[in-house]
């Protein structure tokens, strides 16, 4: 497996799907979609530790690591996954691959095959006594199937559930994930920009701290967030070439007072 990896230590800055999960087979790709990075394995081995889920309701299962990951992380938990099979010519096979990871392994995990939200009551109902603690909403990554995943969802959590979107910035999701967040205003949510994928997260206020500390800790302040926006447009233009010509002429200390400036 490949994981973790930075497109600059290639020279690339354009591969936003290096940093994920892949997984290989003689030493080729196989063809199905990426899992977690490495930084958000992390994540849920935190969170696991501290919520301690017994239902968790996985939305797209790729390969299985996600699945198998949160499995391992909650030996107690039962875990259940619903996949459309459709992420990659050999999307069947990472199904496969995770059944049999859990057939070998003793996990108590099922992959249901199906469509969310329309798999959704019927995959709840009868693997998960109708409720559920953890959701990772993973499946087709656009906001209006981001929003009927989470409606189906809604309906099967408790005052206690804790509902995690992948890729919600990376995707550009995130429009639609602050409109649910905004029809929910009785939840806490937060934007974990220290993952990858920029995952959203949707939680009681009532959770315990030790959890909430977590969720915390891979977010970033707001206002730190607005300065590293304009940072970023700063570099992008001392890089231009006029931009080089004019440090090659200002002294020094009025470069650092015009940067200090700009960043605000």
């Amino acid at each position: 497996m490949r994981t973790g990896l930075s497109p600059w230590h290639f020279n690339c800055n354009y591969y936003r799907n290096l940093p994920f999960s892949s997984i290989f087979l003689d030493g080729t790709k196989v063809g199905v979609a990426g899992g977690v990075s490495f930084i958000e394995m992390f994540f849920f081995g935190c969170l696991s530790a501290e919520l301690q889920p017994s239902r968790i309701l996985v939305i797209g299962n790729a390969f299985g690591l996600s699945t198998v990951l949160l499995s391992v992380l909650n030996p107690n938990a039962k875990v259940v996954t619903i996949d459309a099979g459709t992420e990659g010519v050999d999307n069947s096979e990472g199904n496969k691959l995770t059944e049999r990871i859990a057939r070998e392994e003793g996990l108590n995990l099922t992959v249901v095959l199906g469509f969310s939200p329309q798999a959704v009551p019927d995959t709840v109902q009868k693997h998960l006594d109708g409720k559920v603690d953890l959701f990772f909403i993973d499946g087709l990554h656009t906001e209006a199937q981001q929003a009927l995943d989470f409606e189906a969802c809604w309906k099967f959590g408790n005052n206690k559930s804790v509902y995690i979107f992948h890729d919600v910035l990376n995707f550009k999701m995130k429009s639609c994930f602050d409109r649910i967040c905004r029809e929910h205003p009785d939840m806490h949510h937060a934007i974990l920009w220290r993952t990858v994928s920029g995952i959203g997260v949707l939680y009681p206020p009532t959770l315990n701290e030790s959890v909430i500390a977590i969720i915390k800790l891979f977010t970033e302040p707001d206002p730190l967030i607005e300065k590293t926006h304009r940072e970023i447009k700063v570099e992008r233009f001392m890089t231009w070439t006029g931009a080089k010509y004019l440090r090659r002429l200002l002294p020094e200390s009025l470069i650092r007072s015009l940067r200090k400036r700009l960043y605000g």
